[in-house]
């Protein structure tokens, strides 16, 4: 079963996504977001807490990659990914 589509991400929840994901595990201190960007993007599978530290998982990465905005010719796995 497909997950239920939501709003796309905000520029602001994006780029929480990104900060968390461009810290390394071992030499940087944690990325500080706020919590009701931990909350949402948790919920859509892009985030996990590993260790005591926000870790972004592989759809985040996914997501990551493909950017803020959402190219219109992005199509099945892609788009899928991009619509959760």
């Amino acid at each position: 079963m497909d997950p239920k589509p939501s709003r796309p991400l905000s520029k602001e929840e994006y780029t929480s996504l990104v900060r968390v994901g461009d810290c390394a595990l071992e030499t940087t201190a944690p990325a500080v977001i706020p919590a009701k960007h931990e909350r949402r993007l948790a919920e859509l599978g892009y985030l996990m807490k590993l260790v005591g530290r926000l870790r972004v998982t592989t759809v985040g990465r996914r997501r990551i990659e493909v950017g803020f905005e959402i190219p219109q010719h992005a199509g099945g796995e892609l788009q899928r990914v991009c619509n959760t």
